[in-house]
């Protein structure tokens, strides 16, 4: 993009009006979400952090908007979609004025950890990654095939294309997927006038930089001493950054998934309250919404909340888990129900590549495994999940190693069921499936090796 700008006149004649387009989807997005702030976030996280829920969760409203206009036959046009989103938006934001901060909202505290060096090198390395996926040299292969292509179609008809998806010959595109990613694409290309892949691809960046601002409030979270949490965040986001590279991961929507699991620590580590369960709802709603393997990850936070809120007792439980369920599973039931109904009604849920469970496989998917996690674009980073065990240890870090490990041993039973090449699946989806957890586990394995701070104040206190 860059050569292509200095010597080409063409961008210069016809303004860059795709990036725009991404510009004000982006803003927009998190210019919604801030009026859902008083709901989602409070003084207890950093100005970056709340960014990052205010993205989500404007992201999520967005594509309830685009879904529920498909699911009742409405084409897809910016003035409208805008206009209904703006007027939800406005409407939270008057509820949320004239509303108390509740009794269990959760203590007030300011963001200690300062990254210093260590934040600096990570823009640089987000920064590089941006300008290499906006020239396309690093395109995810599900971009180029799968989200691209029906992101484009969306695009040209106005809404989700059924027809296209329903087509025997079509399974390669992954028709029975949920709607986010492709309904942005979309709406960002009605709002350029025209489908440009570098603009979209530089949502991967967007993400990748949100899930190191994730990792970094889970590390103040879990009050990890400042000089280990700088050495611990460089380390996450060189890795994260070789692996992105080398893995052409540039369009990929793994990013949404290992963004809302480390995001989701915070409210897994922090005392319970309605502000955290709210975090993990919408978490779980934009999990469910992009990726077939984030419906298990939205079910896990869902659970886990629903946990940590029974834990607690008290007289009123009855009335508080009530309350925990809708703050928890409203934003993905309303974000999902139409994918699920289209889903059903066009019969894309049919799935020729399961069959019966197969445990005589084991040997042969162990070694996969083995070799999948020694790939060369991950420089022996997978190892880090044989430490997996030592979140189970500590009270603080159970609840995060338990969702860690039972996401994992869903992704793994999923290659015991497969009618096609499962050792190839493995070796080709594996490394993938890893990213989804690896920074949740090098977050959580600090919390557990460092040494706590000789004094109290850097961060929430541990739980004991």
């Amino acid at each position: 993009m860059v050569s292509t700008i200095l010597w080409l006149p063409g961008p210069w004649k016809n303004p860059p009006v795709p990036f725009l387009a991404f510009s004000a989807v982006l803003t927009g997005a998190v210019a919604i979400g801030w009026c859902f702030g008083r709901w989602i976030a409070g003084p207890g996280e950093t100005r970056a952090f709340r960014a990052a829920l205010y993205l989500s969760t404007g992201l999520v409203l967005i594509h309830a908007v685009l879904a529920w206009l498909d699911l009742v036959g409405l084409r897809w046009r910016v003035t409208v979609v805008a206009g209904i989103v703006l007027a939800m938006a406005v409407l939270v934001r008057r509820l949320a004025a004239g509303r108390r901060r509740d009794h269990d909202a959760g203590p007030d505290r300011a963001g200690s950890l300062r990254l210093g060096w260590a934040g600096l090198a990570a823009a640089a390395v987000v920064a590089f990654f941006a300008v290499l996926a906006a020239s396309e040299r690093i395109a995810f292969p599900d971009f180029v095939y799968h989200w691209g292509i029906k992101g484009h179609r969306y695009f040209l008809l106005g809404g989700i294309d059924y027809d296209f998806l329903g087509q025997e010959w079509n399974l390669v595109a992954h028709r029975d997927y949920p709607q986010l990613v492709p309904e942005l694409y979309a709406l960002q290309s009605l709002i350029a006038g025209r489908f440009s892949e570098p603009a979209l691809l530089l949502w991967s960046a967007v993400w990748f930089a949100a899930l190191l601002i994730a990792a970094r409030e889970a590390l103040d979270a879990w009050s990890v001493r400042r000089d280990w949490a700088r050495w611990v965040f460089a380390i996450l986001t060189l890795a994260i950054g070789v692996f992105a590279v080398g893995h052409l991961m540039a369009g990929s929507v793994d990013w949404i998934i290992a963004f809302a699991l480390t995001a989701a620590l915070p409210a897994l580590v922090r005392p319970v309250c309605a502000r955290g369960e709210l975090q993990l709802g919408a978490l779980a709603a934009l999990a469910a919404s992009a990726k077939l393997e984030g419906i298990p990850l939205a079910g896990l936070l869902i659970v886990a909340g629903l946990w940590r809120r029974a834990s607690l007792g008290g007289g009123s439980r009855l009335r508080s888990l009530g309350g925990t369920v809708l703050r928890l599973a409203t934003p993905a039931a309303i974000a999902a129900a139409p994918w699920l109904i289209q889903g059903l009604r066009h019969d894309l849920f049919r799935d020729p590549q399961s069959s019966a469970l197969q445990l005589d496989r084991a040997p042969a998917i162990a070694v996969s495994l083995w070799q999948a996690m020694l790939r060369p674009e991950w420089h022996l980073a997978p190892l880090v999940l044989f430490l997996l065990p030592l979140l189970l240890l500590r009270r603080d870090t159970r609840l995060v190693g338990a969702v860690v490990t039972l996401l994992l041993a869903g992704y793994v039973l999923r290659y015991f069921t497969a009618s096609f090449d499962y050792q190839f699946s493995v070796l080709s989806s594996f490394p993938r499936l890893v990213f989804h957890v690896f920074p949740a586990v090098v977050v959580g394995v600090a919390a557990v090796a460092v040494p706590p701070p000789p004094q109290p104040g850097m961060g929430q206190p541990r739980a004991r």
